[in-house]
Formats: C-alpha cells, structure tokens, sequence
C-alpha cells in the first residue's frame, strides 16, 4: 500500500512540476537578447578581449543540446560569471530630475519569467545597473553620431546557419539599441526577431540568405537603408525588360514611349496603353511582393524605388493587360536585353537646338534634362 502510495505521489508531483520545455524560437530569441545585452552592456567583454562571434557561435551550438528552461539559465547563469566580475558603478545611477527619452528603451524582457529564472533576471540586471560607461569596443562616435566598429565580416556567401544567425542577431542588436525611430517601426521590433529567425534557420543557398538579409534591413521602413547585390537584383526584377517607357498614377502604367530594339521587330504597345496587370498581378500587387525587400519610410517610398522596375523579368516574354480607347485588351509582348534596346535621347548643339540620336540606352529625356541643371 505503502509502494502504491509513494507511486501517486510521484505521479502527482510530475504532473504539477513538468520541466518547462522550450521552442528552438525561444531558445534562439532569448540568445539574441543577451549575446547582444552583453555585448554592449558588460564591462569585460566591451574592452574587447574576447570574440564575441566565436562565443555566439559555441552557444548556438550548446543551444542543440538544451530543451527546457532549467538547463538554459543554467547554460547562462555560467556564461555570465565565466566573463568576470564586475565591480559597482556609482555613475550608472540615473539622475532623478531627468527626463529621459524611453520610447526607445525596453529591457523588460530580462524579467520574462517564462524564460529566465530568478537567478539569471537578477545577474542581467546588476549589469545593467553596472554597465560599461567606457569606450566600446564594437562602437565609435564621430560627433553626434555613432558607428560599428571592428565587426569580422564573413561575405555574402551563405556558409553556415550559425554565421546566418550572427549577421541576423548583430543587425537587430544594431536597431534594438541604436535605432533612433525604432518605436515608429511598422512592426513591433521585437515581433521582427521572432519573424525572422525561423527564416533564416531555413536558409541554405546564397540567393536565400542575401534575400533574408534584404528582408531584415527593409523591417526598419527607413529609405536611407540599403542592401545591394546583383543576386537580389536579378532575382526581383530579371535582366530583361519590355521596350516601353511610362509613368505610375494610381496603381497603373501609362505608355508615354516606345523605344526600337535591335531585331526591328514590333512591338504591341501604343502611347497611351493603360497597363494594369503583369503576368495575372496587378501594379500594387507587384509593388507589395517587391517591396519586401526595398527599404523605405512609406508606401509611395517603396513605389518611387520600385516604378522603373516594373516591367523587368526573367521571362523571354509577358502577358499584359492594359485598356486602349476604353477598351480592355490582353497582349503578349517580347522583351529584351537593355542592350538591344535602342532609346532616342535628346542631346544639345552647341547652338541651343535639341537633335535626337539612337543609342543603346535606358537614359530618358528627363534624366538628362536633369543633367544639364
């Protein structure tokens, strides 16, 4: 009786105190917060005396081995005391009649109870209460502004999921604390890391990873971010494109120009044609799709970088709808290498008269029109 006691008893215990599992997400998230908390908080590892990349990567490693919560903050709790003591920083108390700007601010997560346990919470608040106040290692100002510094660049190249989730972690350790108009954001910053990192866990080409990273820099809807790389360009928009110049209003085309092309073969566009669907998506369906990976701080941003590139492909030819004379038509049209598209452009005489020359070109009138201001 006794035995059988003793089994309900147990038995009771496991169901009211399970190990607390956690997700690969929750696990990655949390190593995002504090790899980068450390990195710019921690005194020790501010003077740069350790790589940091290398410590990412042995505890993304370590991560595989972990599955409930106990064992992470154990696999944390330890990584903190190996950095070394940290002695008390009287300056690090904030003065009492300041104001401070805090919309950018949120360290709350370092009381998450369904990640961290006491132990851990308390150990990550002492060393925001004894924060570095020296240089840092992976910063430098220039005036009022800051930039990153001695960060190894490891290519564009896809190599590995943990390099993958280094330049994921960095850039939004970068926004997190830097990013002056993070809380004017889109999307929440922090619904951004949980977003992405199952993205990036999938990677496994160079075409994935570079159109992530795109991705990840197009989250801060900033127009002075940039990502380039011939992969994603000829990934989003191809290296061919119909003959036609025109300008966007209200989610159309309207065909102001139709350039020759080298093969002299005609071409079913008229001035005027109104084109309001590209291979069965419409102008603002493209622009969304494309605009995943353009950066830009509003909806006409994205379209202002997007317009010029709307009629680009991979694709020998395009099936378009436009309307003609109130009529609406669809046409199947040829496109072509910029260079056998031939662009009359206007050039001036040394008398002030304008000519027109043919040549190999994408340039319009108003660009060079620009030019000459």
């Amino acid at each position: 009786m006794r035995k059988h006691s003793l089994f309900i008893l147990f038995f009771f215990l496991s169901l009211h105190f399970p190990a607390q599992i956690l997700s690969e997400n929750q696990k990655l998230e949390s190593l995002c917060r504090v790899w980068g908390f450390l990195k710019y908080y921690h005194p020790h590892v501010a003077k740069g005396n350790l790589n940091w990349d290398q410590q990412l990567f042995k505890k993304i490693n370590e991560l595989e081995r972990i599955n409930d919560k106990a064992a992470l903050n154990n696999l944390y709790s330890n990584w903190i005391t190996d950095l070394g003591k940290i002695n008390e920083c009287a300056e690090c108390i904030p003065e009492a009649d300041k104001t401070y700007f805090l919309k950018n601010f949120d360290l709350s997560w370092i009381d998450n109870s369904n990640i961290f346990t006491d132990i851990t919470s308390q150990k990550l608040r002492y060393i925001e209460k004894n924060r570095n106040t020296d240089n840092n290692h992976f910063i430098g100002k220039g005036g009022r502004k800051i930039f990153f510094k001695n960060e190894h660049s490891y290519g564009s190249q896809f190599t590995s999921k943990q390099i993958s989730l280094l330049e994921l972690f960095r850039y939004w350790n970068y926004v997190e604390y830097f990013f002056p108009y993070k809380y004017q954001t889109d999307q929440k910053w922090n619904e951004v890391l949980a977003e992405m990192i199952p993205k990036f866990l999938t990677i496994n080409n160079d075409e994935d990873y570079q159109l992530a990273l795109a991705e990840l820099v197009t989250k801060i809807d900033d127009s002075h971010a940039f990502l380039f790389s011939p992969l994603i360009s000829l990934h989003q928009y191809g290296n061919r494109k119909l003959p036609l110049e025109y300008s966007y209003a209200e989610g159309r085309l309207i065909v102001t120009k139709i350039n020759d092309n080298r093969l002299h073969e005609k071409t079913p566009f008229n001035i005027g044609d109104v084109i309001y669907d590209v291979n069965g998506k419409t102008i603002p369906q493209m622009v969304n799709s494309l605009g995943k990976y353009i950066p830009a701080s509003n909806s006409w941003g994205k379209v202002n970088k997007l317009k010029s590139k709307l009629l680009f492909s991979n694709q020998d030819s395009l099936s378009v709808k436009l309307e003609r004379n109130g009529q609406n038509i669809e046409v199947v049209a040829k496109t072509y290498f910029i260079k056998d598209i031939i662009v009359k452009k206007f050039q001036l005489h040394k008398n002030g008269s304008f000519w027109m020359k043919k040549r190999k070109s994408a340039t319009s009138i108003w660009e060079f029109l620009l030019k000459m201001k």
